[in-house]
């Protein structure tokens, strides 16, 4: 009888474990959704660009095939 009773308080803690759980959960939901409702957007950047030079049409490339281990001189970087 003692086996049947140990199961049963196990089974009663872990019932009151997931109600404070759960209880926390709406709780924290509910907080968050008091703290963000006054959230407003900002106002958009009134800019003509994103940078303030203009971008070039070409940037640097090199001659070394993907995954090519380049070198310098004759001594390959990546060994």
């Amino acid at each position: 009888m003692g086996s049947t009773e140990t199961t049963h308080s196990l089974d009663v803690e872990r019932s009151r474990s997931a109600q404070t759980f759960t209880m926390l959960m709406i709780a924290g939901f509910l907080t968050g959704c008091t703290v963000g409702p006054d959230f407003t957007r900002p106002a958009v950047p009134e800019v003509a660009n994103y940078t303030a030079a203009p971008l070039p049409e070409h940037t640097a490339s090199t001659s070394i095939a993907l995954g090519g281990c380049p070198r310098i001189g004759k001594y390959a970087i990546c060994q």
